[in-house]
């Protein structure tokens, strides 16, 4: 039986920052984006938190050991038809009508898991992977304890944030060009990926999920990883304080995410946006997920979630 906790939602929320601090846990494995451990982790040039190029990394040479298959193109093949937000929608006939492809699929997965747990021998793993579809194959494996995490940040912020784009750079943790996106499709992206976190909250039960919003987490740690702890049957205090004090997270091995794993990683809010953000685009973002955003607890004043 494996214990996994995931992080649903979108991109730019937060995720790489709550994976690693869960990950200070000493009973806790913080993956990252498990899903691209295929694509840009094993057998890749791609580089690992701890600061080492995976390929030098004791801990993913000894996952990639342990891994019957490494076939990379047919595993994300696999994952493009299963972790898609199709599947999520239309589970489990997705999965009956392809029944051959998604046990291959589901063994790919829990091999993964296996191999994962087996190096770090930690109680619970964190896959901050945020695809919904990936989060329902989860949720109806049998041999897979699951928890979720519905984690939201305030879609102004993401469309900040997405407004710049980033070169290619391996060794601080970009692993693919990120060109800019524009206001509408950021918003629709935000929409979409929340909606259908949403759906699969519903489809699991209530004692094993929880919203979180990024803001409630970068301002009250103590709070948040108390519900999170409460959520996993673990204790997180001491992981607050660390926070709270600003003191600079243990990044463990995550393999693929935002580019902060590569960094020194502690607790600092990031609410530039309310700031720089032009009056038109903030208004425009408004107009777009305002609806969706009063559910989650937002206000329209551009400012800290209230």
């Amino acid at each position: 039986m494996y214990k996994v906790l995931y992080i649903a939602g979108d991109g730019r929320s937060g995720s790489t920052l709550l994976n690693i601090a869960l990950g200070n846990h000493d009973q806790v494995l913080a993956m990252g984006e498990l899903c691209n451990v295929h694509r840009f982790v094993l057998g890749q040039e791609n580089w690992c938190s701890c600061g080492l190029p995976v390929s030098d990394c004791d801990f993913w040479q000894s996952v990639e050991q342990r891994l019957l298959c490494r076939n990379s193109t047919g595993t994300s093949g696999l994952q493009q038809r299963f972790e898609s937000n199709r599947a999520a929608l239309l589970w489990p006939w997705w999965h009956y009508r392809r029944q051959a492809e998604s046990f291959e699929y589901r063994s790919r997965l829990r091999e993964v898991l296996k191999a994962v747990a087996d190096v770090s021998r930690a109680s619970l793993i964190v896959d901050a992977s945020k695809l919904p579809g990936r989060a329902m194959a989860l949720s109806l494996m049998p041999d897979v304890e699951f928890y979720l995490v519905h984690l939201v940040r305030d879609a102004r912020a993401l469309v900040w944030s997405r407004s710049k784009s980033w070169k290619q750079n391996l060794s601080q943790g970009i692993e693919a060009d990120v060109p800019a996106r524009s206001t509408s499709l950021v918003c629709a992206n935000w929409c979409k990926a929340n909606l259908l976190t949403t759906w699969v909250r519903r489809r699991i039960s209530k004692h094993r999920s929880i919203r979180l919003r990024y803001e409630d987490f970068a301002t009250n740690p103590v709070d948040s990883l108390r519900r999170i702890g409460q959520l996993v049957q673990l204790d997180f205090t001491a992981v607050a304080e660390r926070l709270q004090a600003g003191v600079p997270l243990e990044k463990g091995h995550t393999g693929s995410g935002n580019r902060m794993r590569m960094q020194e990683v502690k607790l600092e809010p990031d609410f530039g946006w309310t700031q720089n953000i032009p009056q038109r685009t903030e208004a425009i973002t408004w107009a777009l997920t305002g609806q969706i955003m009063r559910r989650y607890g937002y206000q329209r004043a551009v400012g800290v979630a209230g």
